[in-house]
């Protein structure tokens, strides 16, 4: 569905809404006027009896003002049911026909009166008529005002009769007042309408502005909320990030007054567990920033995910077997259409998180379609999550058992990870538990296309070899270019390495073979930048290279840039899978 259509079809919903609101608001004003004096409106007609009474046949008059008080009590009687009724701005359009059809019967009665009741020999009997007839119909324009269709079948016949009463009579008086009263029943109409557009105008003024403030109200709690949630997560943060640091100090002045070379040997190997701790914490603390900063993109594809399944199972098959549990996968669903790396980020977050809380018995996966969708589910026969927390489980440090926040027992991060990325992949996640029997996460996937899953793995096939491929790699950081070219020497790359942009030039120079493709970290320690660097090198050596970028900077939107540059843009730490393969895209194209 288009975003135009997304926005016209909740432009028609927000006008059905505020329509049905103005009918709503409408009736509520006419039955409650109802509501408040039936008496005083049956006084009318019954005074126009006693002052016809000896001029109109009794059998007409008391016929008349009998079906006159039914109409009135039938308007009552709505009134009452209305109040007690739980009318909605959805159904009110009803109790308005109801209405408008009570305002026929009334019209009609009163519209009879200038024919059956006008005495042809008594000036002062006509005036009576004529005046009450113009007093209902100035008070039906108030009422007008909320309910149009209400106002024209009560006006427009006790008018038109009077009207047409006059032209009866022929003389040039009675046509001249005729006329009069054709213009005052136009008139009528013309000041109803614009009573009404103003009285609409007030309500939608009036509902806009408390759609604004209930609008202001709920950002402002939302603002509140998140500042709170920042709040918890710095403190918790930080509260984790000092404990290894605080760690290594200690363990840092006690390594300075060491003897042997085994107590600093056993003392640097806990330093060494300080540190993997910091950096396993600033990795997930860098994985929630980047999600929530929308620096992390999804790249679709259709995949098989039994494959995936089935390799995530034998890699986690050790780990259980040292806890002494089962992992198993089950069923067969053939393909699936979403980004494989960040579901398999999520599956594999989900499978730790099942091995660890989970003492005996085990972890199965299974996979079933569901229509359209296919439902991966993850079970475990662990300790299970109570159901007050099953709503919390997937906020950033919180965790079941570990109040004390030791470290041993995870970070807390994991199920907030994949809550992000369930988001940021729109795949609906949920959790099902009992306390002391397990727990179950469920995943709904879009099905995918098998005949597009072979053609992917038949293109993959095709270029996933590297093996004699140039690739120049400038970076500024010596350790940096060491590892990058350890990485790529590995996988039967040749590798040309410099930190400038001038010793890049010369070590392509001197190598006599052009470069497959240009890998460069985007900030330099030169005044050149590395999108500079790659416009330098491709404009020497060949537009046709690819270039690719790799920075530790925050950039809030990856694909404007990707499209702005012309060049693929990978976010420090990278992990090698997901460096190999685009760097097997970038050659491909």
């Amino acid at each position: 569905m288009t975003t135009d259509r997304v926005a016209s079809e909740q432009s028609a919903d927000d006008q059905a809404r505020m329509e049905g609101m103005f009918v709503k608001e409408a009736v509520d004003e006419v039955f409650r006027a109802i509501k408040a004096g039936p008496f005083a409106v049956i006084l009318i007609p019954a005074i126009v009896v006693a002052v016809m009474w000896s001029q109109i046949d009794t059998g007409i008059l008391l016929l008349w003002l009998s079906l006159m008080v039914c109409v009135i009590l039938i308007r009552y009687r709505l009134a009452g049911i209305y109040h007690s009724s739980d009318v909605t701005w959805e159904n009110a359009q009803l109790w308005s026909d109801r209405f408008t059809l009570t305002s026929l019967g009334s019209g009609l009665l009163w519209a009879s009166t200038p024919i059956i009741f006008f005495v042809e020999n008594s000036i002062s009997h006509q005036l009576f008529i004529l005046t009450l007839v113009i007093s209902l119909s100035i008070g039906s324009v108030l009422f007008g005002a909320y309910m149009p269709k209400g106002f024209y079948y009560f006006s427009i016949p006790t008018l038109s009769a009077v009207v047409g009463r006059l032209l009866l009579e022929g003389s040039v008086a009675y046509v001249s007042l005729s006329m009069l009263m054709l213009w005052y029943l136009l008139m009528s109409i013309a000041l109803n309408k614009k009573m009404c557009g103003t009285i609409r105008s007030e309500m939608l003024l009036r509902y806009n502005s408390d759609a604004m403030t209930e609008a202001l109200q709920v950002k402002t709690e939302e603002a509140n909320q998140a500042a709170l949630a920042k709040s918890r997560f710095l403190a918790a943060a930080s509260h984790d990030l000092r404990q290894p640091l605080h760690s290594m100090t200690l363990l840092f002045d006690v390594l300075k007054e060491a003897e042997s070379r085994e107590e600093r040997q056993r003392l640097l190997s806990k330093v060494d567990l300080s540190l993997v701790a910091l950096r396993n914490l600033f990795d997930a603390l860098l994985d929630v920033s980047r999600l929530d900063a929308n620096e992390i993109t999804a790249e679709m594809s259709h995949f098989d995910i039994d494959k995936l399944m089935k390799q995530l199972s034998e890699e986690f098959e050790t780990e259980a077997k040292d806890k002494g549990l089962r992992l198993s996968f089950r069923n067969s669903c053939g393909a699936v259409v979403t980004d494989r790396l960040l579901l398999e980020r999520i599956v594999r977050n989900l499978i730790s998180n099942a091995l660890f809380y989970t003492e005996k018995g085990g972890v199965l996966l299974t996979c079933r379609k569901r229509g359209e969708k296919i439902l991966l589910q993850v079970w475990d026969s662990g300790i299970g999550i109570p159901e007050q927390d099953q709503e919390v489980i997937f906020d950033e440090f919180h965790q079941l058992n570990n109040a004390r926040r030791n470290r041993s027992e995870g970070l807390g991060l994991g199920l907030a990870i994949v809550n992000r990325l369930c988001q940021l992949l729109d795949l609906p996640i949920s959790v099902r538990s009992r306390v002391g029997r397990g727990s179950v996460f469920s995943i709904e996937l879009p099905a995918g296309s098998e005949s597009m899953v072979v053609a992917a793995e038949q293109g993959v096939q095709h270029s996933w070899d590297l093996a004699g491929r140039i690739l120049l790699v400038v970076d500024d950081d010596c350790d940096v270019l060491d590892a990058m070219e350890e990485l790529l020497t590995k996988w039967g790359c040749r590798v040309i390495v410099a930190d400038t942009l001038e010793k890049a030039i010369a070590a392509v120079d001197r190598s006599g073979s052009l470069p497959d493709a240009f890998i460069s970290d985007l900030r330099l320690s030169e005044v050149v930048t590395g999108v500079e660097a790659l416009d330098v090198l491709r404009e020497r050596y060949g537009r046709s290279i690819p270039g690719i970028l790799i920075t530790g900077d925050s950039i809030p939107d990856q694909a404007e840039f990707t499209e702005s540059t012309g060049y693929q843009l990978l976010l420090k730490p990278v992990q090698p899978a997901r460096l190999r393969t685009v760097i097997h895209q970038s050659l491909s194209e």
